[in-house]
């Protein structure tokens, strides 16, 4: 858009100097019509005579002084009015051109869908399946909690096993603060009675007990529940096999 506001500007000047040459020749046109009349009037009988007394000679020749100045404010003024409408006019059309034309394709990566089709039922399951392990991925990678998950916890007593719970506990959860920023779905704390107002979401709301009639229910909160208040999770690398939760390591 910036590219078109210089020749809008240019245009502006454009339009007040040819204002500016037209009011010229209106002036002149003028001067001279009074000098023609003032010629006639002399040549008249009583032509000398009605000059005098109207004092026409100094009035016919000075008073178009005072039109160049008020002709360059009108001219200015116009210039300005127009320069505007043409602006809004130009812009309006670049506006409607942009959002008729079609959105550049970005390119894409290995295995993803080109955009001028839509996603088969497989390359969906696919996307699914890369997200679900790319987030274990994560939790792996700050936390190391595949590697805690895999170990036999029957071979260690309790004392070590709190000891590797908190370390796994400490990188899991600067990962999902991190990525997912979590808060509760209902702020009250657990145990505390609540009041379920009608038009609560079920997804985020789940009932169980004695659930008859409408809300609003009364209740006591068993749960808070979670939800993400965030979601950046860094880019897939289309190329890398999804499955791959960690690479294995050799020191060689």
């Amino acid at each position: 858009m910036e590219n078109i506001n210089r020749p809008l500007r240019r245009g502006f000047w454009w339009i007040f100097v040819w204002m500016g040459l037209f009011e010229l020749i209106l002036v002149l046109a003028v001067v001279f019509g009074n000098l023609k009349v003032l010629s006639m009037i002399r040549t008249s009988p009583n032509g000398p005579a009605l000059i005098a007394s109207l004092k026409l000679d100094s009035w016919l020749l000075h008073y178009p002084v005072y039109l160049v100045p008020g002709f360059l404010a009108v001219s200015l003024l116009f210039s300005f009015f127009a320069w505007a409408g043409v602006k809004r006019v130009v812009r309006r059309f670049l506006d409607r051109e942009l959002a008729a034309a079609p959105p550049k394709k970005a390119k894409k990566g290995l295995g993803e869908a080109p955009e001028d089709r839509p996603k088969t039922a497989r390359e969906i399951a696919q996307d699914t399946e890369r997200q679900s392990l790319h987030l274990l991925a994560l939790l792996q990678r700050e936390g190391r909690l595949m590697d805690f998950l895999a170990e036999d916890l029957t071979l260690y007593d309790d004392a070590q096993i709190g000891g590797a719970v908190r370390a796994v506990h400490e990188g899991c959860r600067k990962l999902l603060e991190k990525r997912l920023k979590p808060v509760p779905v209902m702020a009250a704390e657990e145990g505390e009675a609540v009041t379920i107002e009608p038009g609560f979401d079920p997804a985020a709301i789940r009932l169980s007990g004695n659930v008859a009639g409408d809300p609003p229910f009364k209740g006591v909160l068993r749960h808070k529940g979670w939800k993400a208040s965030r979601y950046e999770m860094p880019e897939l690398i289309s190329a890398s096999d999804p499955r791959i939760i960690a690479p294995a390591e050799v020191d060689i």
